[in-house]
């Protein structure tokens, strides 16, 4: 499913859009709508955050990664279907 790659791309574009005009608030609005478009700009950059994370666990039960082994367990054991002979 790409419904949460899409939606992480949506909210990164709203939230640069919304860092580019933070600076012409801040000057033109004043102190508070700063404040509340900056409010904003961090709540687009959490979601992006969370659909990234839910994306990479999607992607990670579709595609598990191989089994590996290090110094302290050991070699990785080898998936009974594809055992080389």
């Amino acid at each position: 499913m790409k419904v949460y790659r899409t939606l992480m791309i949506i909210c990164c574009v709203i939230s640069a859009l919304i860092v580019a005009a933070l600076v012409f608030v801040f000057i033109y609005a004043g102190m508070l709508w700063g404040l509340v478009s900056l409010g904003g700009e961090l709540v687009f950059v959490c979601l992006m955050m969370l659909f990234k994370k839910l994306d990479q666990a999607e992607q990670l039960k579709r595609n598990p990664p191989p089994p590996t082994g290090d110094f302290i367990t050991g070699k990785a054991k080898k998936d009974e279907n594809n055992q080389d002979k």
